[in-house]
């Protein structure tokens, strides 16, 4: 059976250094040899994680402690080139929202144009249907007259004798069925 005895813990930051002394019976020689070395590692650990967070400050100001501060030429021209950089990204902001305002005014526009276009669909598919209904009258009349002219063969002749005479065909002005100055008509 192993149990743990005792857990050592050195946290700074986000570096953890853990050691854990494990022992097999509490009756076995060497118990206290396990405990004895575990405490005579915390110097050792403390010390690691003290020059890790050093280390760590170190890398983070990106300088070395014998570098020599930058000259004022050095430091003008980082920025001189800062600035520039934030002036190119201002303008570049600017114009993303002049672009924005305008596809904003063009997605509007177009919206009033599928309105409009939603509008006419709607209405054509009135008409349709209405005219369908139409049709439908028209075509069931034109059947119900073929029919009869079948049935009376001399009607069917007298009617295919009107369709050919001149007044229905193409170009031909209609014969004057009543007389414009009639009233004041004066025979003699």
């Amino acid at each position: 059976m192993i149990r743990k005895v005792c857990t050592v813990r050195a946290v700074s930051y986000n570096w953890r250094v853990v050691g854990v002394v494990k022992r097999a019976d509490p009756a076995m020689d060497g118990v206290r040899k396990d405990l004895d070395m575990s405490f005579r590692m915390w110097p050792a650990a403390i010390a690691m994680v003290v020059v890790l967070e050093i280390g760590s400050m170190m890398a983070g100001t990106g300088r070395v402690l014998a570098q020599e501060p930058p000259k004022y030429e050095v430091l003008k021209k980082m920025y001189d080139d800062t600035l520039a950089s934030l002036k190119t990204a201002q303008e570049t902001k600017n114009q993303l929202a002049t672009k924005n305002e305008e596809l904003v005014k063009q997605v509007a526009e177009i919206q009033k144009q599928l309105e409009a276009i939603t509008k006419e669909r709607d209405e054509l598919a009135r008409q349709v249907a209405g005219n369908s209904e139409k049709t439908f009258t028209l075509r069931s009349t034109m059947a119900a007259w073929q029919e009869f002219l079948k049935r009376y063969p001399t009607l069917n002749a007298k009617w295919k004798a009107f369709l050919d005479t001149e007044l229905l065909k193409a170009n031909n002005e209609a014969p004057s069925l009543v007389d414009p100055i009639w009233p004041f008509r004066i025979e003699g």
